[in-house]
């Protein structure tokens, strides 16, 4: 994951897998969101919307493999990086 102007963008590898869903939370919040399903070519930018315009957040990203439409083996390593909007 790498802060960019606008966005962050992330790297992913498939190791096997047909493609990756890539989830992403706010460094604190409990639970994940899937912002992209069944990616198989990177890099890829999120550009979700800040929740407070102008206010910098921490965002965590992981991914998991799919493989014939189902998630598959555990979930990737966490990556983080700051979004600044």
């Amino acid at each position: 994951a790498r802060a960019k102007l606008g966005h962050v963008e992330l790297m992913g590898k498939k190791l096997g897998a047909d493609s990756l869903n890539l989830y992403m939370r706010r460094k604190g919040d409990a639970n994940w969101t899937l912002i992209l399903v069944k990616r198989s070519r990177f890099p890829v930018n999120d550009d979700v919307p800040l929740l407070t315009p102008g206010r910098p957040e921490e965002r965590e990203y992981q991914a998991i493999g799919v493989l014939n439409d189902e998630e598959i083996g555990l979930p990737s390593d966490i990556v983080s990086a700051v979004f600044t909007g």
